[in-house]
């Protein structure tokens, strides 16, 4: 029996020695795997910082219990500093995930307001450890009280934004895709840790003082957790790469139709006033004209009109010829192509022709008689 005690003893020492050793060098590594995208994205970038210090802590509150054991300081100080380490790194771990869930920063008032909390929760569990037993009691309940109340409200505001971003219509390989994976991977981890704590718990109840399984699937869970980022920050500088292009594209296009807002009411303008009526009217002068250059005209034209503006004017042109024929059925072709900018009567008809079918004769012939 004392050999298998001592075995038990050995086995548990070896897995906190693990679980120390295991997320203490994940929490280092998560602080520094990425490159300059990854660094560049916010929400990867804090959700990444989020799950390292909390890997960090982890480890640190192991070797706080080992050196609270080895030198047998009270139990209500072991608590308190076990207590205070789950209140950091829930606010970490809260505060970084509702706001990747939000896709936004969480307000500065909010945010205080629940650090306040938390702190509030630090100073009651402190305070009372030095009066007696049942005062100590009383604080440390009304602690724990409030940090359950205040973490079931964060927990609704992150499944409440979790469920709106799962309703998106998620392009696959878009940022809001790679969001969505990273909070369900943390979703999943945050549901075995919680198991977790109720095993835990359950065996506290039971008066079972060996933990060397819990401390085993821990260390399981947290290597599932470092793999899948480091699986996230690999998948993601492709991911980056198509984003930045893609907004490039949209800042582009963007601009595009802004300059193409500044150009409708000039080409209007400039339509209304028949500036095309002009003979051996240029690109370059029309633009000019607009207070724009040739290469922001010619693509206003070809993305509205779908054609080159040499073909716009002659539509152009040709809009006017009809009314003008139709006006004036007794004016000449010669003298139309002339007051539509058309240089030469010949030009005029081939035009025409290009644009309607027929010649301009026949045209101003088939509509006077269906007059």
């Amino acid at each position: 029996m004392q050999d298998l005690a001592f075995r038990m003893i050995t086995l548990y020492g070896f897995s906190q020695l693990c679980l120390m050793v295991g997320v203490t060098i994940m929490g280092i590594a998560l602080l520094f795997i990425g490159n300059d995208k990854v660094r560049s994205t916010f929400w990867l970038r804090r959700a990444k910082l989020a799950v390292a210090l909390v890997s960090l802590l982890v480890g640190l509150s192991i070797v706080i219990q080992h050196v609270l054991w080895l030198r047998n300081l009270p139990l209500e100080i072991c608590n308190a500093l076990n207590i205070s380490i789950l209140y950091i790194a829930t606010l970490v771990i809260s505060t970084s995930f509702i706001a990747l869930a939000a896709a936004t920063n969480l307000s500065k008032e909010r945010l205080f307001a629940t650090c306040v909390i938390f702190c509030g929760c630090l100073v009651l569990l402190w305070i009372a450890i030095p009066f007696n037993q049942l005062w100590t009691n009383v604080l440390t309940a009304a602690s724990l009280i409030i940090y359950f109340v205040e973490l079931v409200r964060l927990t609704i505001v992150f499944l409440y934004n979790y469920r709106l971003l799962r309703k998106l219509d998620r392009e696959p390989g878009s940022e809001d895709s790679a969001r969505f994976a990273c909070l369900s991977m943390v979703m999943r981890c945050v549901i075995a840790l919680s198991s977790l704590a109720v095993l835990y718990v359950l065996l506290a109840l039971l008066s079972v003082s060996d933990t060397t399984v819990f401390n085993f699937a821990l260390i399981a869970i947290w290597v599932y957790m470092f793999i899948s980022f480091v699986n996230l920050v690999i998948d993601y500088n492709p991911l980056a790469e198509a984003n930045y292009h893609l907004r490039i594209r949209r800042r582009a296009a963007h601009d595009v139709q802004e300059r193409h807002m500044t150009l409708l009411p000039k080409i209007e303008s400039w339509v209304d006033h028949g500036g095309y009526k002009t003979l051996g009217v240029t690109m370059l002068q029309v633009a000019e004209q607009l207070g724009t250059n040739r290469t922001y005209l010619s693509e206003y034209i070809n993305v509205n009109y779908g054609c080159s503006f040499n073909t716009w004017l002659g539509r152009l042109r040709v809009a006017e010829a009809k009314r003008l024929m139709l006006s004036s059925p007794t004016l000449s072709l010669d003298r139309v192509a002339l007051n539509v900018g058309f240089s030469s009567k010949s030009h005029f008809m081939s035009t025409f022709k290009s644009i309607e079918g027929e010649t301009p004769g026949r045209w101003r012939e088939r509509n006077l008689l269906a007059r």
